[in-house]
């Protein structure tokens, strides 16, 4: 269930919403739960942050790539 709601996402937005989905899940569990899901908690948050940086940054690397190109 946790890996299967990181599955590839179309956009930015999509990756970071499943993201915090299962973030949120993740702190809903008991404790024991918790402690067996840490791995997923940890590629979520990796997730998040990478999709951020996209969201952010994604047209201006492909600006500067399309300049190198055509250059």
């Amino acid at each position: 269930m946790f890996l299967a709601a990181l599955g590839p996402a179309l956009s930015a937005e999509e990756a970071i919403a499943d993201a915090v989905r299962l973030i949120a899940c993740w702190r809903n569990l008991p404790r024991w739960r918790q402690e067996r899901r840490l791995p997923d908690l940890i590629r979520a948050k990796q997730q998040r942050l990478v999709a951020r940086y996209f969201r952010r940054y994604g047209r201006l690397l492909w600006a500067c790539e399309a300049e190198k190109r055509f250059a």
